[in-house]
């Protein structure tokens, strides 16, 4: 197969667009979201926060193996490789410390109102994973329970509440479709 030079121009192009953009979002404290199961899909800021600054509906990143390592109370080698490169979660804070987590047939209740931005999920995870969640829950000190918009995402519904130390940023919408 030949490629002509406008190929060649062209694949030039979207490699400089591409590493623009890379730069640009790590140098700007812009994020790129590219699935719609969490939050909408877009650009994102990072803006400052600390714990006592989040709020409910606030979206948030955090890493949830740092969170799985935390829970564990281990720290190994091999797993030190999986925390440095697992894409980080972007999800919606939907109850603070001290709000009361309880689950109806099919919803969720956070402090006794139900929960309209997602339904719970069928229970499709595996049965002796030592994270499940069991109801009711109180969210505890420096901790918050953190949802997707969806019924099929991972997140407080399965694996429980999050610490505030592992949240890396709140996020604001740039340019969402």
């Amino acid at each position: 197969m030949k490629y002509s030079r406008k190929d060649a121009r062209n694949v030039l192009i979207i490699l400089a667009s591409s590493v623009t953009v890379v730069f640009i979002a790590l140098t700007t404290g812009i994020r790129i979201n590219l699935t719609d199961s969490h939050v909408p899909v877009g650009l994102w800021r990072t803006v400052h926060h600390t714990p006592d600054s989040l709020q409910v509906g606030d979206i948030v990143t955090f890493d949830i193996y740092k969170h799985y390592l935390s829970q564990l109370k281990v720290y190994d080698e091999k797993l030190s490789f999986v925390v440095t490169v697992t894409p980080i979660m972007m999800k919606r804070i939907a109850a603070l410390p001290g709000s009361l987590i309880e689950r109806s047939e099919d919803h969720l209740l956070i402090d006794g109102v139900m929960y309209e931005n997602a339904p719970i999920r069928p229970p499709y995870f595996d049965k002796s994973d030592p994270c499940k969640v069991e109801y009711p829950v109180i969210v505890p000190p420096l901790c918050v329970w953190i949802m997707a918009d969806t019924f099929s995402a991972y997140d407080s519904r399965y694996y429980g509440v999050v610490s505030m130390d592992i949240i890396e940023a709140k996020v604001k919408k740039v340019l969402v479709w």
